[in-house]
């Protein structure tokens, strides 16, 4: 799935493609709707993304996804093996994967490219105000965080580049890396 602002198309695009018969009707509404979603949010800020756009989105479960990477890595590892390692490969997956797994995801969230179900609705894209306006700090901040630094890396690293520390605040409190500390469920 691509990203909700690339799967957007402009207003003189729904108007020329209505007009122009080129699509159904109700694919240009759909499309004049995202657009509409899409505009507002640009309109209003970041607080109205949560309640204008979440649904033009698809809404995906951390749980499902890991276990489908977890399934992949335990087939994976039984190949390279040569024998089925069963219950052993979920639980190496989850020992070596599951908190970076979790970090990428919560990242996918609150830049609004993935909506997921574990994580405050919210809390999506509130990143992406921030991206689009290329904001400097928060870059390095979501870089930083991507890598796997925790908070107080991130602290430490604006004291030693004379960073804006009111910006990077503000990135952290968005980030609530807290938000992403959540314990695998084993069924």
């Amino acid at each position: 799935m691509r990203p909700f602002s690339e799967r957007l198309i402009s207003w003189d695009q729904c108007e020329i493609e209505s007009q122009g018969g080129l699509q159904s009707s109700a694919k240009v509404s759909e499309q004049w709707l995202e657009c509409a979603a899409w505009c507002h949010f640009q309109i209003q800020g970041s607080s109205s993304m949560s309640q204008n756009c979440v649904l033009e989105v698809e809404v995906c479960s951390l749980y499902e996804a890991a276990f489908e990477e977890a399934r992949r890595h335990r087939w994976i590892e039984s190949q390279k093996r040569g024998y089925d390692l069963g219950n052993e490969g979920f639980f190496e997956w989850y020992d070596r994967y599951w908190w970076d797994f979790l970090r990428y995801r919560h990242l996918e969230h609150l830049l609004g490219d993935y909506r997921w179900l574990e994580f405050s609705t919210d809390a999506f894209g509130v990143l992406a105000p921030l991206v689009d306006c290329q904001d400097e700090i928060a870059s390095e901040v979501i870089d930083l965080y991507r890598q796997g630094c925790e908070n107080l890396d991130i602290l430490n690293w604006a004291i030693r580049n004379c960073q804006c520390m009111d910006g990077v605040f503000e990135c952290l409190v968005l980030i609530n890396m807290n938000d992403a500390r959540i314990d695998p469920r084993f069924n």
